[in-house]
């Protein structure tokens, strides 16, 4: 059976293009399929496309099936490779819906301007891509704030979902629009792709109709341009009304969830806070806090007997919302590299929430010294692009789980799900005294209904016994 994972909005673009970097195959509009040496172990869909696949139509389910467009089959990997060769990512494939022309990284310029003269505030953020290459500059001026200025990398995914950020606000329909106060709020914006060439500006008045109130259109162009540099850039805006307009809920919530970070981390810059002195608890608090002035929010949750395949769970650290399923967080404070292996345990967790819907999204969020997430350790991948298959979660790591198990078996899963899917969506920085450390936040999902026994799991390794 193959699991699909549905990609819409801005999300569909950048796993696109976040795909094609991790030996995953594009074919039209939305669909990538990940391909390995034993054939393709996920698959991503979103509308439109064309499913390259290696599988029999008796092999995958009935309704997904119907979700791709067309599929394409191969009687062997070389020749999948071949025909794969002769495609251009990004591109359509046989007549089907192509990705934005140029693909994730076509040329295009951005430029946003902010100015507040009685305050002698200025925010300046120059977005390019060239060549096949992203970055930006960012410039910060504000009141009892320090000045910042610094470059930025820019990823293909990121860029791309900026890209498609920008197109659901529809900028081609920006103007000029009148001034409406002289010592208000003064803005300009231009970009410039291969498909569109925009200029706007305005004084106390916003797009798309020149209100004199912010509006959402252009608090949410804030909130795109703020996650493609990772910095929060003009405080004060009502970014809860902003996300209420986003048309996806789950990248509502990731916008939440990032913006959240970020003014955490402004004001641990400013206070001068060095991360490397907090424990998890006060960065749990603390992103709590923050949290609570966009969203409900509750902390340390007691969820045992919520979930069937792990009755005797230990809390969530937080949940967020007011929905029903909530979507969980899970948190982790790193000062090493090595201590990211306590990740593994928090995407069980997150991955069983989701499938037994007691999550309607899980994430977890780590925060680590910028040099730890450099080192190569294999639990990297859980807050990356990754697939796990089969028993692969727990077989892959059998010395971290049977700790566990070890030092309290009541605790430990009855069953887990699989395949678990982690999809990196965002990631902070914090400048704040000490070595720069980053705050990564990745998507936790486990579609299908498969699951697996990872006490067997262990049994079996210990006895040497295949899998």
């Amino acid at each position: 059976m193959t699991a699909f994972v549905v990609e819409q909005g801005p999300e569909a673009a950048a796993t696109i293009a976040r795909l094609t970097d991790h030996r995953f195959m594009l074919a039209g509009e939305g669909v990538a399929v990940s391909v390995g040496t034993d054939g393709p172990t996920a698959c991503c869909v979103s509308h439109g496309g064309t499913l390259l696949d290696l599988l029999a139509e008796d092999d995958v389910d009935e309704l997904e099936w119907r979700r791709a467009t067309r599929v394409r089959r191969f009687s062997s990997h070389d020749e999948r490779d071949a025909y794969v060769a002769g495609q251009r990512v990004g591109r359509a494939v046989d007549g089907d819906p192509a990705a934005p022309a140029g693909g994730a990284l076509a040329d295009a310029a951005f430029d946003l301007r902010l100015t507040a003269g009685l305050t002698d505030s200025e925010v300046r953020v120059q977005a390019v891509s060239r060549s096949g290459v992203a970055g930006a500059k960012v410039d910060i001026r504000l009141p009892d704030r320090r000045p910042v200025r610094r470059g930025v990398r820019i990823a293909a995914d990121e860029w791309a979902r900026f890209r498609a950020e920008l197109s659901l606000l529809r900028l081609e329909s920006w103007t000029e629009y009148p001034v409406l106060a002289t010592d208000g709020l003064a803005w300009s914006l231009r970009y410039v792709s291969q498909v569109d060439k925009v200029r706007s500006a305005g004084v106390n008045s916003y797009p798309p109709d020149g209100s004199l109130e912010p509006t959402q259109e252009f608090v949410r162009l804030l909130l795109a341009c703020e996650r493609l540099v990772g910095r929060e850039l003009w405080p004060g805006f009502d970014v809860g009304a902003a996300l209420d307009d986003v048309p996806d809920e789950r990248d509502a919530t990731e916008h939440l969830i990032l913006h959240a970070i970020r003014a955490w981390a402004a004001e641990c810059e400013e206070a001068g806070q060095d991360p490397a002195t907090l424990r998890e608890s006060m960065f749990e608090r603390a992103l709590a806090a923050q949290l609570r002035r966009l969203t409900a929010v509750r902390t340390q949750v007691a969820i045992r007997g919520r979930l069937a395949a792990w009755p005797r769970i230990g809390p969530l650290d937080i949940e967020l919302g007011e929905t029903t399923p909530p979507v969980w967080l899970e948190l982790k404070w790193a000062r090493q590299a090595g201590t990211l292996f306590n990740c593994l345990w928090d995407t069980g967790k997150l991955a069983q929430a989701v499938r037994e819907t007691q999550a309607r999204q899980g994430y977890l969020i780590a925060g680590a010294p910028i040099a730890a997430w450099r080192e190569p350790t294999p639990y990297r991948d859980l807050l990356a692009v990754s697939v796990h298959a089969g028993d692969a979660l727990v077989a892959g790591h059998p010395a971290e789980w049977l700790g566990w198990q070890t030092e309290n078996p009541a605790t430990f899963p009855i069953s887990l799900p699989c395949p678990v899917f982690a999809t990196r969506v965002g990631h902070v920085d914090l400048h704040a005294g000490g070595e720069p450390w980053r705050i990564v936040v990745a998507r936790v999902e486990a579609p299908g209904h498969a699951t697996y026994d990872p006490s067997a799991v262990l049994a079996r390794g210990r006895r040497g016994l295949p899998g």
